[in-house]
C-alpha cells in the first residue's frame, strides 16, 4: 500500500504570505531585467520615466481600490490587475508621444452668475499637455467668438473674460503662466480633486481619461461699456504728428460716458502642437545683418545716452508683417515677427510720420522717430523705479508695474560679415554717390521682447487721462501724476498702455508691462504726439486724485497749474 502524504490546505495566510513573496519576486527580477536593458541601450530612461508618471496619474485616480481589490481576489476569480480596461487604453495611447487632455468648457455670464449659459453652447476638444492657460483662455475665446458675433457686433476680448473651475470656483492669479500639466498636478490631490477635476454627468469616455471641465467667465458689463464707448479715432496735429485718445478720458473739463479703460487682443499667433487642434505654417524670413543702439537714462538728471554697437548681429525677420488689427497695429507702425538666436521678439517699422500711411518716410527721418521712442521707453522705466521708491517710502500698496526692454535694430547689407579690412575701398576708386556699407543701413526699426499675452490694456490717450478707480488703473494715473511733479511740470507721459508678460523678477507669475508710450514736453520736441503746454494743460483740467494719489502725499493739481503758469510767463518774457 502506498505511503499516504497529508493533504496541505493553505489558510487565508499562508496565501497571502505566499503571494507577497512571489510579488516581490517578480518586481525584483522584472527591476534587474530593466536595469540590464537600460545599461545595454535597448529602453530609453526618459521613455521609461513618462510610462512610470502616467501609470501614477492612474493609479492616483483609482485611489485604494487597489487595496481593497487584494483582499477580495483571494475569495473568487477576480484575482489579477485592477485597472480597467479604459484606463489601460488611455495608457497604451499616449505611448511614446506627449499627453493629450480633453478639456470641457461651459460659459457663465456676470449677468446671469448663478448658472451656465447654455444658449452660447458648450465646446470640447484635446489640447497638448504643455499648453499654457493664457493659450488656452485665447484659444477657447476664439472658438467663442464665433458664436458670439451671430448676436453681438465685435468679438468679445480675452481681458474680458476669466478662466474658472466648473460651478464659478476661481483660480489664484498665477494661474495664467501655468501648463495643463502643471495645472492637473497642483488640483488633482484628494483635498481639491472633487472641485477642480470634474466632469458633467453623461460626458461618458471623457471622465475616464486625462479630461476636467471648466467655466469661461464673461464680463458682459466690461463689453458692453467697451462697444459703447467713443471711437478712439485719429487727429492730426500740424507739428505733432498724431493724437490718440484714451478709452473713458476726459478731454479738458469734458466727461465721456462708458468705459475708462480699453483693452484688445490679437488673434492668437501660437497653436498647440497637435495634428488634432491644428497644422503648422510656415512663414518666410529673411535673414537680417544688424547693429543693436541701446539707451541708458542717467540716474541724477534724466540724461539719455544712447550708444550702437559695432558688433554685427544675425536674425531672422518675417518678410509679411503680423496680421494685426488696426487697434492692435497702431497708427504709426507696422509690427513684424523677429528670431535672434532661441529669443522671440517683435520689430516695430514707423510707416505713418503724422501724414498719413503711404508717405514716404526717410530713413534718417525714421530713425530720428524711433530714437525718440526708444528714449521714452528709457525714462519711462527710469521713471518707474523712482515712483515705486515713492511708495515704499510712504508705505503706500500699489499695483506693480514693469517697463518693457527695448532697442533699435538698424539692418545693414550682408557685406558687413566680411572683415573689412580684408575688402578695403581705395580712396578715390569709388563713385562719390556710392554709399559706405559701414556707414549706411537700409532698414531700421524698435524691437521689443515679445510678451507672453498680446492683450493690450490702454490707460490714457496722447490726450485725455482715465479716473477709473481699480486698483491697476488708480497706479497707472498716479504714475502720471508723480512724473509731472517730479519733473516740475517739465515731462509727463501720454498714451500709457501695457499687457501682461511674465514677472521679470522670476516670481513665476504675470505682471502689467508697459511699452510704447508718447510724452509731452514744453518744447514739443520728444517725438510724434508731443502736444507741448497742451498736454499738460489737459492732465491738470482732467485729473481727480485718486486713493493712492492722496496717499502718497501728491502736489494737488492746484500747485501743478501755478507751475505751469510760471513756466508759461517765463517763456512769454524769454520771447519778448
Amino acid at each position: 500500500m502506498p505511503e499516504q502524504h497529508p493533504v496541505v490546505v493553505p489558510t487565508t495566510s499562508t496565501m497571502v504570505a505566499e503571494s507577497s513573496s512571489q510579488d516581490y519576486h517578480r518586481k525584483f527580477c522584472y527591476a534587474a531585467f530593466v536595469a540590464n536593458l537600460q545599461a545595454n541601450g535597448e529602453i530609453d530612461p526618459e521613455k521609461q520615466l513618462a510610462q512610470e508618471r502616467r501609470k501614477a496619474t492612474i493609479e492616483g485616480r483609482l485611489g485604494g481600490r487597489s487595496a481593497s481589490g487584494g483582499a477580495t481576489s483571494q475569495a473568487g476569480p477576480s484575482t489579477g490587475a485592477m485597472t480597467s480596461a479604459s484606463e489601460l487604453s488611455n495608457l497604451r495611447s499616449n505611448v511614446g508621444k506627449a499627453a493629450h487632455f480633453t478639456i470641457f468648457v461651459q460659459f457663465r455670464l456676470s449677468t446671469k452668475p448663478g448658472s451656465v449659459d447654455k444658449s452660447l453652447g458648450t465646446t470640447c476638444r484635446p489640447y497638448p499637455e504643455d499648453t499654457t492657460f493664457f493659450a488656452l483662455k485665447e484659444d477657447i475665446v476664439q472658438q467663442l467668438n464665433v458664436q458670439w458675433t451671430t448676436k453681438h457686433v465685435t468679438d468679445l476680448l480675452v481681458n474680458e473674460t476669466e478662466l474658472r473651475a466648473r460651478n464659478n470656483i476661481t483660480f489664484p492669479q498665477d494661474t495664467d503662466t501655468l501648463t495643463i500639466r502643471k495645472w492637473y498636478g497642483i488640483w488633482n490631490q484628494p483635498e481639491t480633486r472633487d472641485a477642480y477635476i470634474t466632469i458633467p454627468a453623461g460626458m461618458g469616455k471623457i471622465g475616464k481619461s486625462l479630461g476636467f471641465c471648466l467655466e469661461l467667465f464673461i464680463d458682459y458689463d466690461s463689453f458692453l461699456q467697451r462697444t459703447s464707448s467713443e471711437d478712439d479715432d485719429a487727429v492730426l496735429g500740424t507739428k505733432t504728428g498724431k493724437k490718440r485718445k484714451a478709452s473713458g478720458s476726459h478731454t479738458g473739463s469734458k466727461r465721456r460716458k462708458g468705459s475708462q479703460m480699453h483693452t484688445s487682443i490679437l488673434t492668437s499667433s501660437f497653436r498647440p502642437d497637435s495634428e488634432a487642434v491644428t497644422t503648422t505654417k510656415v512663414l518666410a524670413s529673411n535673414k537680417i545683418h544688424f547693429r543693436r543702439t541701446v539707451c541708458t537714462i542717467n540716474l541724477e538728471d534724466g540724461k539719455p545716452t544712447c550708444r550702437e554697437s559695432t558688433e554685427v548681429e544675425n536674425g531672422l525677420l518675417d518678410i509679411a508683417p503680423m496680421s494685426l488689427s488696426a487697434v492692435d497695429r497702431g497708427k504709426t507702425k507696422e509690427v513684424f515677427a523677429l528670431v535672434i538666436g532661441d529669443s522671440q521678439y517683435v520689430a516695430k517699422q514707423l510707416v505713418d510720420a503724422g501724414h498719413g500711411r503711404g508717405c514716404d518716410i526717410s530713413l534718417e527721418k525714421a530713425a530720428s522717430f524711433l530714437l525718440a521712442d526708444l528714449i521714452r521707453i528709457g525714462r519711462m522705466s527710469h521713471f518707474a523705479k523712482g515712483f515705486r521708491a515713492r511708495a515704499d517710502r510712504e508705505n503706500v500698496e500699489i499695483e506693480y508695474f514693469q517697463v518693457s526692454d527695448a532697442f533699435i535694430m538698424k539692418a545693414y547689407d550682408p557685406v558687413l560679415e566680411r572683415p573689412v579690412e580684408k575688402d578695403p575701398i581705395p580712396p578715390g576708386m569709388g563713385s562719390e554717390d556710392e554709399e559706405d556699407p559701414i556707414t549706411s543701413f537700409k532698414q531700421v526699426f524698435l524691437v521689443e521682447p515679445r510678451r507672453l499675452s498680446s492683450a493690450v490694456i490702454k490707460f490714457s490717450g496722447t490726450l485725455g487721462v482715465t479716473n477709473r478707480n481699480e486698483k491697476r488703473s488708480a497706479t497707472m494715473t498716479a504714475f502720471s501724476h508723480w512724473v509731472i511733479e517730479n519733473t516740475a511740470c517739465e515731462y509727463m507721459f501720454a498714451d500709457i498702455q501695457g499687457s501682461l508678460d511674465r514677472d521679470a523678477r522670476g516670481d513665476g507669475g504675470t505682471v502689467l508691462t508697459l511699452f510704447d508710450p508718447m510724452t509731452h514736453t514744453h518744447a514739443q520736441t520728444s517725438g510724434l504726439g508731443d502736444h507741448g503746454a497742451l498736454g499738460f494743460k489737459d492732465f491738470i483740467d482732467s485729473h481727480q486724485c485718486n486713493f493712492i494719489c492722496r496717499q502718497l502725499k501728491l502736489a494737488p493739481t492746484s500747485v501743478l497749474q501755478e507751475q505751469l503758469d510760471i513756466i508759461e510767463e517765463t517763456a512769454e518774457e524769454e520771447l519778448a
